[in-house]
């Protein structure tokens, strides 16, 4: 893995009655030495950080992340860990 940023994903729940819902929430993306998606987080993420600054970093990360195209959530994909040197 060659990096990590905030992206929205766009996901469909299917009831077991087969209504469908559509979301979107913001997940941690990883991605491969050539740029390409290796897998993210599977739960989205909330904002945090050990000081007032570092929480607000995060936030604007995040909203920074609007302005990507969405992905789409699989529920089958090779979800990944955060790793420590992220």
């Amino acid at each position: 893995m060659s990096g990590w940023n905030h992206r929205v994903m766009h996901h469909v729940y299917k009831s077991p009655t087969g209504i469908e819902e559509e979301f979107f929430e913001i997940h941690e993306v990883y991605y491969d030495d050539n740029d390409k998606v290796d897998g993210y987080t599977k739960n989205a993420i909330a904002p945090g950080g050990n000081t007032v600054e570092e929480l607000r970093a995060e936030l604007q990360r995040m909203l920074d992340c609007l302005n990507k195209p969405v992905l789409e959530y699989e529920e089958e994909s090779n979800f990944q860990k955060p790793s420590s040197s992220s």
